[in-house]
């Protein structure tokens, strides 16, 4: 890495057990170390993903996120609501609703009524 200050990674939806599941990832684990091993390496490497950021503020004004920015029903609308997200997460989608939104929000193309009222609370 030429510049390690400035290389951040944060966690998205294919960091999830269940995604590397439903695809490939955890089977290729498994294919390239043999089904013991494997699993071990696929666990191990999903321990770091649950220890990932889902956010990052890059350089005091770039807000970063895989998924996008999330509904204000989620942490109010704010973006130190992230400080609440527990560091380490196995489980977001239970563990904090928050995080799995940040994680999976795509960005709107349009603004529906629902949430033009919500955006106006």
């Amino acid at each position: 890495l030429l510049a390690p200050s400035n290389f951040f990674l944060i966690r998205g939806n294919h960091e999830l057990r269940p995604i590397q599941e439903a695809f490939t990832f955890k089977d290729e684990c498994i294919e390239k170390f043999g089904d013991m091993i494997g699993k071990e390496v696929w666990e191990a490497i999903n321990e770091c993903f649950d220890a990932m950021p889902v956010a990052a503020i890059v350089d005091d004004k770039i807000f970063c996120v895989h998924g996008g920015i999330p509904r204000p029903c989620y942490g109010n609308g704010k973006v130190s609501a992230i400080n609440s997200v527990p560091p380490v997460m196995k489980d977001p989608e239970v563990e904090s609703p928050l995080a799995w939104e940040l994680m999976w929000s795509d960005p709107a193309r349009s603004i529906d009524e629902d949430l033009r009222k919500e955006l106006k609370a």
